[in-house]
């Protein structure tokens, strides 16, 4: 038996509206200065090298740091996820189940 809500259509998916009152800056990083997480937050400290503070022959460039992130371990997830399928890389077999991924351990320059 058909129902009348049976004939009624589908909700259209609400999202929300992405607006850059600010103008957010675009930070261009390559180097991962330092991560970690603690009581489930996770924290990233994100830099670029700039070889034009080399003070001497002998120096070496220094890293400015660029951004500091913070973020709920499922959101860590939800960004690894996303980088990799930008990066085209295939997805773990606990994600094609809709597992979330473990993250991997913490990687530094």
């Amino acid at each position: 038996m058909t129902t009348e809500s049976d004939l009624l259509p589908a909700a259209p998916v609400q999202r929300p509206e992405i607006v850059d009152p600010r103008d957010a800056p675009v930070l261009f990083v390559d180097w991962i200065v330092s991560a970690g997480m603690f009581e489930d937050v996770v924290n990233l400290s994100l830099g670029s090298i700039d070889h034009s503070f080399v003070q001497a022959e002998t120096d070496v460039a220094r890293i400015i740091i660029a951004t500091r992130l913070r973020m709920s371990k499922p959101f860590a997830i939800r960004m690894h996820r996303a980088i990799g399928q930008a990066l085209g890389l295939p997805l773990s077999a606990g994600e094609e189940q809709g597992e979330p991924p473990h993250p991997p351990k913490n990687l530094f320059n």
